[in-house]
């Protein structure tokens, strides 16, 4: 492929990529909360919390019902800072944006193979690489997962560096990554199939058996992963944290919820799979490329989805979507297509760069590692989650693409000019985008969540169980036991709730109170109503009696809520109410 053959000295590459890695989190984190814009987050400093102080993982204190974290490595990275006094706010931003870095180095070091000419300087890093390592980095998505005190970019990073140490036939690495990447999250083990079929395929390209090399990565892989897989089975009897079972129950009602409310999203099929892709194509034309991000006149899609949602689509967002983004995707993807055929690349000094040589599999094998990432969630867990960080990966692919789109040779100067310029004003929109709706979660989390929750530690009677769906800031500001009704840390809730028998579950529980997601005050209904969802609204053992409510100005909601799904506009804390309730479940 023939680009620009500008280049850099690998050590001003690295303090240019560690400056690009501290550009993009300074500006969303300027001025902002010491808050986190998810809940999830504050799961994992409770579990934190619990290591540190009783080397347990327990949510509530004394109590160990099921595994409420999906990842172990976080947490016990976030309590090994606890104990050496560092804030668990600090120490998660501080782990997020060190993975960034990592991420960003690693994306630059698997994409140098694409720009390698037989005139290249061995020791220097071409521009090509050092964009698509910046444009990746300064990505609004990626950004948000970076400060949003989850795993997201720690797990990307493992994944990446994973593929690194195999591009430099570092096996032994790339055994123990694969088994790290599994203690970030459980799809870490996808890397392994991954690796396996860059074997495979190397094989194919004529190159030979490495027993050895093999033996080594999976032993230590195997060896790496074991206590995690153990621990979780021998305490759950489940070879997966309870979180899994517990979300694909709920986000699987839930994705049927709305393809009731439009049966468009899943092609009129009922399924689940066609919604992940359009629903991923629909996020990725409005918000991954800042079509809502920019200034001027705009497109309004409104939809009813039990409460009125509208979409702002930027004309002149669409219009760059459309001219150049698209062509950009188009170009890089051809680019991506001939670098997986050719059989004729050259290295640095004019020597071989084979198709067999793990230089260039390693770049290959990052496709192959998303490939094989979204496959195992189209089929396991077919939901885009939290600003989409269950899929996180494809963000970096679809800004590898824009960046080769710029690389490849243009006929005409001037739209090389204009691309890079167009592609430059997307950047700038997107970041100034996020840090928005970073700011309006933090709001949201700050007002609504984290007050529900003072709330109940400063009212509530000291001890008194409550019922709760987003349970990570109630418990952790709360500091009161809380009753997961979403099925992460309770490994028999699941069976109470496909047993339609959630209050039954709430009143072996002995639970007092109930703290929902629920409307925003004025509303007719909520977008997802977990009262009447969980049949709680309609329980015969119980009265709900509402007794406070949390929420701030819909508009700002809105502002948060859009690009990243994160939140229903209140939280409302209710009494209950028990009922003298017979033996056939009537009350006398």
């Amino acid at each position: 492929m023939k680009t620009s053959s500008l280049s850099f000295p690998r050590c001003a590459t690295w303090l240019i990529l560690l400056g690009i890695s501290l550009l993009g989190p300074a500006i969303l984190l300027a001025g902002h909360q010491r808050y986190f814009p998810m809940d999830d987050a504050y799961i994992h400093f409770q579990y934190a919390q619990s290591l540190a102080a009783r080397g347990t993982l327990e949510f509530n204190p004394g109590e160990f019902r099921g595994l409420g974290t999906t990842s172990l490595l976080w947490p016990l990275l976030l309590a090994g800072g606890i104990k050496l006094g560092i804030d668990p706010v600090i120490g998660a931003n501080v782990l997020g944006i060190l993975s960034l870095f990592v991420a960003t180095l690693c994306v630059c070091a698997l994409a140098r193979p694409m720009f390698l000419r037989p005139e290249s300087e061995p020791d220097r890093v071409p521009l090509g690489a050092v964009l698509i390592a910046g444009l990746f980095a300064l990505s609004g998505n990626v950004l948000w997962f970076t400060l949003s005190g989850m795993e997201t970019t720690m797990f990307l990073a493992l994944g990446l560096l994973t593929l690194a140490c195999y591009q430099r036939d570092s096996w032994w690495a790339v055994g123990v990554g694969i088994g790290l990447a599994f203690w970030c999250r459980p799809e870490g083990l996808v890397l392994a199939p991954t690796v396996l079929l860059l074997e495979v395929l190397r094989l194919r390209r004529g190159g030979s058996v490495r027993w050895g090399s093999w033996l080594t990565a999976a032993i230590l892989a195997a060896v790496v992963a074991a206590p995690w897989v153990l621990y979780v089975h021998q305490n759950t009897g489940h070879w997966l944290p309870t979180t899994f079972a517990g979300k694909r129950v709920v986000h699987g009602d839930a994705i049927e919820h709305f393809l009731q409310k439009v049966p468009a999203l899943g092609l009129w099929t009922g399924a689940a799979q066609p919604l992940f892709v359009l629903l991923w194509l629909g996020y990725l034309v409005a918000y991954v490329f800042g079509t809502v991000a920019m200034p001027g006149p705009a497109l309004m899609l409104k939809q009813n989805l039990g409460a009125a949602v509208a979409v702002r689509l930027s004309v002149l967002g669409l219009a760059l979507f459309v001219f150049v983004v698209i062509p950009l995707l188009v170009r890089g993807a051809r680019e991506v297509a001939r670098f997986l055929r050719s059989r004729d690349l050259q290295a640095p000094g004019g020597s071989d760069l084979r198709p067999t040589s793990p230089l260039v599999l390693g770049t290959i094998g990052v496709w192959v590692w998303a490939l094989l990432h979204n496959l195992t969630y189209l089929v396991l867990l077919p939901d885009t989650g939290t600003a989409t960080r269950y899929q996180a990966v494809n963000h970096l692919l679809l800004w590898w693409l824009v960046g080769l789109g710029l690389m490849v040779p243009w006929r005409k100067q001037w739209k090389a000019t204009a691309a890079a310029l167009a592609v430059a004003l997307i950047v700038v929109a997107d970041v100034g985008y996020w840090r928005g709706v970073y700011g309006a979660n933090l709001d949201h989390m700050r007002n609504a969540r984290i007050a529900a929750a003072e709330y109940l530690a400063r009212e509530l009677p000291p001890g008194a169980p409550v019922g709760a769906y987003d349970i990570g800031a109630l418990r952790y500001f709360g500091n009161h036991p809380i009753i997961d009704l979403g099925g992460l840390t309770d490994t028999e809730f699941v069976r109470y709730q496909l047993d339609d028998k959630v209050d039954q579950y709430l009143k072996d529980r002995g639970a007092q109170y109930l703290a929902l997601p629920s409307r925003q005050t004025g509303d007719a209904q909520a977008l997802f109503e977990f009262a009447a969802y969980l049949g709680l609204d309609r329980s015969p053992l119980f009265h709900m009696t509402e007794i406070a409510c949390f929420e701030i100005d819909r508009d700002r909601w809105l502002q948060g809520v859009q690009a990243t799904g994160n939140y229903q506009p209140s939280v409302r804390v209710f009494r209950i109410d028990w009922k003298d309730v017979g033996p056939a479940g009537v009350t006398p």
